[in-house]
């Protein structure tokens, strides 16, 4: 587990060799959960406050990186005498996309 905290400009940083600290100071400002209630909250994916007194004082688990779309590598086309669009090899251009023109226009 990656534990980050978040500072007053509302960016988040690792606490890499503090995460011991940010977890007892975790516990000690949320009396109501223990330990492990903490460690489930913040593996659900919960922001838990580290201090009471400011608005940022949060940890959380670092967030996974986010994955970029598929990219379709299949040239789009244009309908020379209709104007459609689509995917060269699926309709509407699936039987001659070398035309330039639609199934519906050949």
């Amino acid at each position: 587990m990656e534990l980050q905290y978040q500072l007053s400009n509302g960016a988040w940083v690792n606490c890499a060799d503090r995460t011991d600290e940010f977890l007892a100071r975790c516990a000690e400002n949320n009396p109501e959960m223990t330990t492990a209630e903490i460690l489930a909250a913040l593996q659900a994916g919960r922001k838990i406050r580290n201090a009471k007194n400011d608005w940022y004082s949060f940890c959380r688990v670092k967030p996974a990186p986010r994955q970029a779309p598929p990219v379709d590598s299949r040239p789009v086309l244009r309908c020379r005498k209709c104007g459609q669009t689509g995917h060269s090899g699926e309709y509407p251009f699936s039987t001659l996309a070398g035309s330039g023109r639609c199934d519906d226009c050949v």
